[in-house]
């Protein structure tokens, strides 16, 4: 049975796979968000006979280009920002950095 499949990747890397294929051992999923997800928003469906039943696989042979669905892009867009929350993660971070760099300035330095 065909089963289509997906690896997420940069824009780099796939026009090198346009080009040339998939290396062996490269990692496919059985699902667009987790190619997305762990691989990047340059998306390739790739057709497989019989894959694994598992989420993601890496199979030991090179893939052909030949086996190409399609290629695609996918770009966030935002809808909804909840500012109050926002504000208060980055509020976070900043204090957590700023605990950070003190501790670096208040090390003393060793003795050589």
């Amino acid at each position: 049975m065909k089963v289509a499949c997906y690896h997420g990747t940069n824009a780099e890397a796939a026009q090198s796979i346009l080009k040339m294929g998939f290396y062996s051992y490269t990692w496919f999923a059985a699902h667009l968000e987790d190619a997305i997800g762990y691989g990047g928003p340059h998306i390739f469906e790739v057709v497989f006979d019989d894959p694994p039943e598992t989420w993601q696989f890496r199979p030991l042979i090179a893939v052909p280009k030949e086996r190409i669905v399609s290629y695609s892009v996918f770009q966030q867009r935002i809808v909804f920002v909840n500012e109050e929350l926002l504000r208060d993660i980055r509020e976070e971070l900043r204090e957590e950095i700023f605990e950070e760099q003190t501790k670096k300035l208040l090390r003393p330095e060793l003795e050589l």
